[in-house]
């Protein structure tokens, strides 16, 4: 639909504070490149495009502290937040150096700091307009711990199912 194209060509640019013939040049080349020019505008839920509640919220959360360091003071008193808590180790390892206060991505090996960029760019787009950008972060810890607890859950759940079926095989061989 061209009409929505532009309206949101046009919005991007407004938000980018760029001009509006370098947004639709940008997208010529998406386009050109062989790339499905409606998944540029795509709004289908992430789980549908491959990434779960748990890595983008993981990606959103690193993403803002990589842009501002100093708000990993905000997560101080959050339970168990470490670098194991993370599903993806880079983000846990980014995370870890960010509250050690170590410099961030050096020693991690190739294409780190493309990652790095990446996952800045991400969360500066989630982040645009935000004003309260503190409760924001902490939000998305509190939500990300929130899908780790239910993961882990699901699995103890999982755990004494099984258990309760193998005693119950065990009483029906006696």
């Amino acid at each position: 639909n061209e009409i929505e194209k532009s309206h949101w060509v046009r919005r991007l640019a407004t938000e980018l504070s760029v001009p509006e013939e370098s947004v639709w040049a940008e997208l010529a080349k998406f386009v050109s490149r062989g790339n499905d020019e409606h998944t540029v505008f795509e709004d289908t839920p992430a789980e549908s495009r491959g990434h779960t509640r748990i890595e983008e919220l993981e990606t959103r959360l690193v993403g803002a502290l990589l842009m501002w360091p100093e708000k990993v003071a905000l997560l101080a008193g959050a339970p168990a937040f470490g670098k194991e808590f993370f599903l993806s180790a880079f983000h846990g390892t980014l995370f870890e150096m960010l509250k050690a206060g170590k410099p961030v991505g050096v020693g991690m090996g190739q294409g780190a700091e493309g990652q790095m960029h990446d996952l800045m760019f991400r969360a500066e787009i989630a982040f645009q307009g935000v004003e309260k950008k503190d409760a924001e972060i902490v939000l998305c810890a509190r939500e990300l711990y929130k899908e780790r607890m239910k993961g882990r859950l699901s699995e103890l759940s999982q755990k004494i199912k099984d258990a309760e079926r193998n005693r119950e095989a065990e009483h029906l061989a006696d």
